[in-house]
């Protein structure tokens, strides 16, 4: 143990030289050791620094049924034992699990860890320290960056600018797991209200079933919705729709220029017309029936048992898709669009369809004078 200043203890751990096949990784780990595989660049790089310089920084570990547990330093333990070093140095030092999300979350908060990564570890801190749910971490923090910014004591006896006594106090222990953590109040609370935003997002995105083939346009979407306050969201998810249909300029992630992607309208407009074969025809009304019942009804045309497939169509269900369909912010506009679209459509539909019931009953006759 060292002293830090005059009170202060601070525990530097004890070192020692451990075989790497008796630490194994922390499942507090802020970092989702799942998602880690070898072929990544930088754990490429990571093993070749070591095989050249050896191990710099010790893996910080922690006593754990007999062996070890890494604390810090996980990826340099899998980069050593990928490349077939046996033993590593390390600072063995007592830890609680929270002191153990803290450490990794303190590691890797800076590196490669997405907002998710980090806010669901920093909530995880708070929910092992004091039982804190969301909703009060989150009310804890506000009420901290209020109180810096008036400049007013979080005490018992305070009061607000206008005189009052102040209804909500923030714990000691609270203040002391956000010193910890590697964030101020305030941006902590902006971390979380955009990952709630981007949840709030994708629910949204789901109203747009046309999202589903352009994901790039969603996660355009879902990006902006993160940083907007709540009521924005539905208007941005709602204007990236639109921008799918019409197109939209955005920058090239390689050129770092700024181009032009056709929308859904455009693509439609762009496709050459293929050759007017019946048999290419026929393959082209199937392919499309299947999409446009699946668009309508939500289900998927049943191919073995067509019963089955005009029960779905009469369904609640598939009502209920249909309801969503002309409702959901339907303007005066796209319902004569659809009318234009739908009428004469079912027209020739229903006409198609008696040519190929007399055709079908024309084969069955010929069917029948052909068997002996």
């Amino acid at each position: 143990m060292v002293t830090s200043g005059s009170t202060s203890k601070i525990d530097v751990g004890v070192c020692r030289t451990v075989d790497v096949s008796e630490i194994k990784p922390s499942k507090y780990n802020a970092r989702d050791q799942k998602l880690e595989k070898n072929d990544d660049q930088e754990f490429i790089d990571l093993c070749n620094s070591i095989r050249e310089n050896g191990l710099i920084e010790p893996i910080v570990v922690r006593s754990s049924d007999g062996r070890y547990e890494a604390v810090a330093g996980s990826r340099r333990l899998r980069a050593l034992k990928h490349i077939g070093v046996k033993h590593a140095p390390t600072i063995v030092r007592k830890f609680s699990d929270n002191d153990v999300r803290i450490a990794s979350l303190v590691e890797n908060i800076h590196k490669s860890l997405d907002n998710d990564e980090k806010v669901l570890n920093i909530l995880a801190i708070y929910k092992e320290a004091g039982g804190w749910d969301a909703k009060t971490v989150k009310s804890y923090l506000g009420q901290m960056v209020y109180f810096k910014t008036r400049g007013i004591k979080n005490k018992p006896d305070s009061r607000d600018s206008r005189g009052r006594p102040q209804e909500v106090f923030v714990p000691e222990d609270f203040k002391a797991f956000c010193a910890r953590i590697s964030y101020t109040p305030a941006t902590q609370a902006k971390m979380i209200n955009e990952y709630e935003n981007e949840l709030l997002a994708q629910e949204e995105i789901k109203k747009y079933r046309v999202f589903d083939e352009h994901p790039y346009v969603q996660q355009h979407a879902i990006r902006e919705a993160s940083h907007a306050a709540r009521k924005e969201i539905p208007m941005i998810v709602q204007q990236a729709a639109h921008d799918l249909q019409t197109g939209v300029w955005d920058k090239d992630k390689e050129t770092g220029k700024y181009e032009h992607y056709p929308g859904l309208s455009e693509s439609v407009k762009n496709v050459p017309d293929f050759e007017t074969n019946p048999v290419r025809a026929r393959e082209e009304i199937n392919r499309v029936g299947e999409r446009l019942f699946q668009l309508i009804t939500g289900g998927e045309i049943n191919m073995a048992d067509s019963d089955r497939s005009l029960q779905f169509a009469s369904s609640k269900k598939a009502k209920g898709n249909m309801n969503d369909l002309v409702k959901y912010h339907m303007g005066p506009h796209d319902l004569a669009a659809l009318q234009y679209t739908i009428i004469p459509l079912q027209h020739a539909l229903t006409i198609f369809q008696e040519v190929l019931y007399d055709a079908v009953e024309d084969e069955n006759k010929k069917s029948k004078v052909l068997k002996p």
